[in-house]
C-alpha cells in the first residue's frame, strides 16, 4: 500500500522513478538525418568506378525525405558535382525533390561513360562544390553541411585541394574523401583533405556503415556558444547528444535555474548522471586560464526529501540513480564542490549564495530538430539611444558623427545629462532599449556584431559607477540579451583580442578616469 501511494506521489509531482539513466548519445535515426550533402564525383579516363554510385545510393532508402517542403524539417538535400579537367554541377542543392530523383540521377550517372581526358583536377571539383554550398546561403543556414569525395587518384589545376578543404571546415562543413584505388600515396593526400577520421577506402569493406556515420556525427552538434559533451574533454570520436553553456557570471541557485530556463525552451540546470559526467564539467567550467573554478550549481534538486535531476520546463523531473552518487546529507540546494585536497562532492550550500553554473540542452540531431543559426540571424537591432548614451559619457570615443550639422539634431538630448532628470531620462531609454533587444532577439544572434562593444562598455560602467539602474549581464530581465552577450565574449576572436573581467573592467576604469596605466602587457 505504501509502495503504490510513493508511485502516485511521485506521478504526482510530475517526475520519472528511479531508473538507471545515462547521458544520451547522438540520434542516428537514418530516415530523419537533415543535411546538405554535395557528392564530388571523379570522372576522368583513370577513374576506378567500381560501387561508387551503388555506395551512393546505399547512403539513402525510400523513406528518407529527400528535398524541401515536407511538414517534417529533418530532410535532406543532395548536390553531385563530377569533375575531370573540368567541373560539371550535374545536380545542384534544388533539384532533387524525393528519393525516386536521386536513384534516377545516379542510375543515369551509372550508365554514363567515363570522359576521354586523363586530367584530373580536384581543386575544380572542390571549387565547384563550394559555389554550390555558397549560392544557397540565407537558406537552411541551420543545417549542416558535407562534401563527400570519390577519386581513386590526386591532382590539381592551381590550388591545393587540402587548401580548399580547409577553409570547408573553418565554414563548418565536414569533408568524407573515399578512395576507390588503391595507392597509398592517394591515401595519405585524402587523410589531408579529410575531416578527423573522415577518410575511407572502398577496399576497407564497410565504407557505408563509415560514411552513416560521418553522416550522423554531422548531424550531432550544438549551437554557437555551446560545447557538446565528449569525453575526454575535447574527444570529438566519443561525443554525446548534449550540449552544454557556460555563463561567466554567478548567480543565486533559482536565478541560475531561471537564466538556464528562459535561455531555450530545451535547456536547463547541468545533469551529472555518472561520476564522467561530473569530471567533465568540472574540467570544462575551469578550462578557462586565470579563471578557476571551485563551486557550480547543477541541477540536484529536493522534493519532499527525495532527489532529482532538472528537466526542461514541463517535462518530468529524472530521479536520481543512487548509482550515479551519494546524494547530499540533508536537503536544500547543491553545488559541485571541490576541496583543498582535490576531491569534490554534492555539497549542501544555502541558496543565497552567489555561484557559477552551467545550462544543459539536448544536442541537435536525428531525434532533435533545431532552428538555431550558427551565426547568423534575421534580427537587425539599430538604436543609437545607447549610441548616444555612451558618447555623452566618453566624448573622446565617440560612436555618432561630428557633423555639425548632424549633431545639431541630438544637442537638445545631450544637454539633458546635465541635470539628474537628464540622467534619469536616458537611463530609462537605455532600458528601453535593452527590453526593445530582448524583445527582438530571436536567436543568439545580431546581424551586426558591431553592437557588441556597446554593450560591452555599459556593462563595464555598471560595475564601475553605482548609479547605474541596471544589473547586466546576469539578470533574469535579459536573458537572451545576457546570452547572446556571453556568446559574445567566448568567441575565439573576442578572447584572442582582450583580457579577463576583472582586468578590462580595471582597464576601463583607469581609462576613463585619465590613468595611463597599461593592462595590455602580456596580450
Amino acid at each position: 500500500m505504501s509502495h503504490s501511494f510513493f508511485l502516485v506521489f511521485l506521478l504526482a509531482l510530475g517526475a520519472s522513478p528511479a531508473l538507471s539513466v545515462s547521458d544520451k548519445r547522438c540520434g542516428t535515426d537514418l530516415t530523419r538525418i537533415w543535411l546538405d550533402i554535395v557528392f564530388v564525383i571523379d570522372n576522368s579516363q583513370g577513374m576506378n568506378m567500381y560501387q561508387v554510385f551503388d555506395t551512393i545510393m546505399s547512403l539513402f532508402n525510400a523513406k528518407m525525405q529527400i528535398g524541401t517542403g515536407y511538414d517534417d524539417p529533418r530532410s535532406t538535400r543532395v548536390g553531385i558535382v563530377t569533375y575531370n579537367y573540368n567541373a560539371t554541377d550535374v545536380a545542384d542543392l534544388y533539384k532533387l525533390q524525393s528519393w525516386n530523383d536521386l536513384n534516377s540521377q545516379m542510375q543515369r550517372l551509372k550508365m554514363t561513360p567515363l570522359e576521354r581526358t586523363v586530367a584530373t583536377y580536384m581543386d575544380r571539383g572542390l571549387n565547384a562544390a563550394v559555389d554550390m554550398i555558397n549560392s544557397t546561403a540565407g537558406f537552411r543556414d541551420n543545417y549542416k553541411k558535407m562534401v563527400i569525395i570519390f577519386t581513386s587518384s590526386y591532382g590539381n589545376y592551381r590550388t591545393r585541394p587540402a587548401d580548399i578543404s580547409k577553409y570547408l571546415k573553418m565554414q563548418g562543413v565536414s569533408v568524407v574523401t573515399v578512395n576507390t584505388g588503391a595507392h597509398s600515396d592517394v591515401a595519405s593526400r585524402l587523410k589531408e583533405i579529410a575531416s578527423d577520421n573522415m577518410s575511407f577506402a572502398m577496399s576497407d569493406g564497410n565504407v557505408t556503415q563509415e560514411i552513416l556515420k560521418a553522416m550522423t556525427d554531422t548531424n550531432c552538434f550544438c549551437p554557437i556558444g555551446w560545447t557538446q559533451y565528449q569525453w575526454p574533454l575535447y574527444n570529438y570520436q566519443n561525443r554525446y547528444g548534449t550540449c552544454i553553456y557556460r555563463p561567466d557570471q554567478t548567480a543565486n541557485r533559482e536565478t541560475a535555474k531561471q537564466f538556464c530556463h528562459s535561455f531555450s525552451p530545451k535547456a536547463y540546470l547541468v545533469n551529472e548522471l555518472d561520476q564522467q559526467k561530473r569530471s567533465f564539467n568540472f574540467e570544462y567550467i575551469n578550462n578557462v586560464p586565470k579563471q578557476p573554478v571551485n563551486a557550480f550549481y547543477n541541477g540536484l534538486t529536493n522534493l519532499n526529501g527525495a532527489w532529482f535531476w532538472d528537466q526542461p520546463t514541463n517535462q518530468p523531473l529524472i530521479a536520481l540513480d543512487p548509482n550515479s552518487g551519494s546524494p547530499p546529507p540533508r536537503s536544500g540546494c547543491v553545488a559541485d564542490m571541490k576541496y583543498s585536497d582535490g576531491t569534490t562532492s554534492w555539497t549542501p550550500v544555502s541558496c543565497s549564495n552567489q555561484f557559477r553554473f552551467l545550462c544543459e540542452s539536448p544536442a541537435c540531431d536525428t531525434d532533435n530538430y533545431s532552428l538555431e543559426i550558427r551565426g547568423k540571424s534575421e534580427t537587425v537591432v539599430e538604436s543609437v539611444t545607447i549610441c548616444e548614451f555612451l558618447d555623452d559619457l566618453f566624448p573622446n570615443t565617440a560612436i555618432l558623427s561630428e557633423d555639425p550639422y548632424e549633431k545639431r539634431n541630438i544637442l537638445p538630448f545631450i544637454s539633458l545629462i546635465k541635470s539628474d532628470k537628464g540622467k534619469d531620462e536616458k537611463f530609462g531609454n537605455v532600458l528601453k532599449a535593452f527590453d526593445e533587444i530582448e524583445k527582438l532577439l530571436a536567436g543568439e544572434f545580431f546581424t551586426d556584431h558591431m553592437i557588441f562593444p556597446n554593450i560591452q562598455r555599459l556593462f563595464w560602467r555598471a560595475h564601475i559607477f553605482s548609479d547605474s539602474p541596471w544589473n547586466f549581464p546576469g539578470s533574469a530581465t535579459y536573458p537572451k540579451l545576457t546570452a547572446w552577450y556571453h556568446t559574445m565574449q567566448n568567441l575565439p576572436e573576442v578572447i584572442q583580442a582582450g583580457q579577463i573581467v576583472t582586468d578590462e573592467i580595471n582597464f576601463f576604469d583607469a581609462y576613463i578616469r585619465g590613468s595611463t596605466e597599461r593592462f595590455d602587457v602580456g596580450l
